[in-house]
């Protein structure tokens, strides 16, 4: 006899999240919390003209979009004038990914006999992966050791400036042979950043587009660069075409109509304004200041406390109309 109740189907969102169970989460009402894209009037205008293109079926039957999309991307990267990424190349094999968090999940599974480090203050899905079922620790808490994998962000999650151990980490990880993704995420805001990316203990570097443009964290779109083909389920994925095909498209439009600095070019001054009337420092990631001891709720377990000012910027891009 079939039942008239209808299941209890339940939608997973936050609210089933158990407090405890967060890293590096600060109150929901700080009105500084979290990181997210400013929603810059340029970029806004960009996704309403892209939309009123109608091309979804275009993108759609474009059998070269990915690899358009891949070859483009390396080269508007390193057209930077405000940060210099040396020897990229060294990871010659690039994939498309769903946001830097595809590429995350597939170090994980790599590396899953090993024992995973990161810095406190990085990004919390980190530790929130690992807390089921792997074994991992802070690399302030013991010495990196021989059977370890490491994650570290470039510019640094809760800083967005190059963690102060960041290269005494490459060195030791080199001289341990020991694997190690960099996660730039925050690159494409950020300036005032030198790094050389031929570290031998470097296998992965995962780029995303999601804190660059305002609303393309819904559109996941990220690349990871390989020092190696991989043939994993990204790879796979992306060798059998199966990729995000409008992601691709809005991707390369995207990164075809802005420079790889717009948004940190644009708003640096009024990061630098509004970190005066704070009484914070201005991090080299254009949406960050960072602030002691009074702006203590913010603390992500690091000595200092970031502040994502996207917010006060959209007001002051407002006013520039």
């Amino acid at each position: 006899m079939t039942s008239s109740v209808k299941p209890a189907f339940i939608p997973v969102t936050a609210a089933l999240t158990r407090p405890e169970a967060l890293f590096n989460h600060t109150d929901v009402a700080l009105p500084y919390r979290s990181a997210r894209a400013i929603r810059d009037r340029e970029v806004t205008a960009f996704i309403e003209a892209a939309d009123a293109e109608n091309d979804l079926l275009d993108a759609l039957q474009d059998p070269h979009i990915r690899v358009r999309f891949l070859a483009a991307f390396p080269g508007w990267l390193q057209s930077s004038k405000r940060n210099r990424l040396v020897a990229l190349e060294t990871l010659p094999y690039v994939s498309f990914t769903c946001g830097t968090i595809q590429a995350f999940d597939a170090f994980y599974l790599e590396h899953r006999h090993r024992r995973f480090r990161c810095f406190r203050g990085d990004f919390m899905y980190h530790l929130a992966t690992w807390r089921r079922g792997f074994a991992f620790a802070y690399i302030e808490d013991a010495p990196i050791a021989p059977d370890d994998a490491v994650v570290i962000s470039l510019p640094f999650s809760d800083s967005g400036t190059k963690h102060a151990r960041m290269d005494e980490t490459l060195a030791d990880c080199d001289r341990l042979n020991i694997p190690v993704l960099v996660d730039c995420a925050y690159m494409n805001i950020a300036g005032n950043i030198d790094f050389d990316f031929s570290h031998p203990c470097i296998s992965v570097v995962a780029f995303s587009l999601s804190k660059t443009f305002f609303g393309f964290d819904k559109l996941r779109i990220g690349v990871r660069f390989s020092r190696s083909f991989v043939d994993d389920f990204i790879d796979t994925y992306n060798t059998v075409e199966m990729s995000n095909q409008y992601s691709c498209h809005i991707g390369l439009k995207a990164i075809s109509h802005f420079p790889v600095d717009h948004t940190f070019d644009k708003h640096r001054e009024g990061q630098l304004a509004l970190c005066n009337d704070l009484k914070v420092a201005p991090s080299d990631c254009v949406i960050f200041g960072i602030g002691g001891e009074q702006w203590q709720a913010y603390n992500r377990g690091t000595a200092t406390n970031r502040l994502c000012l996207s917010s006060l910027l959209e007001l002051a891009d407002e006013k520039t109309r």
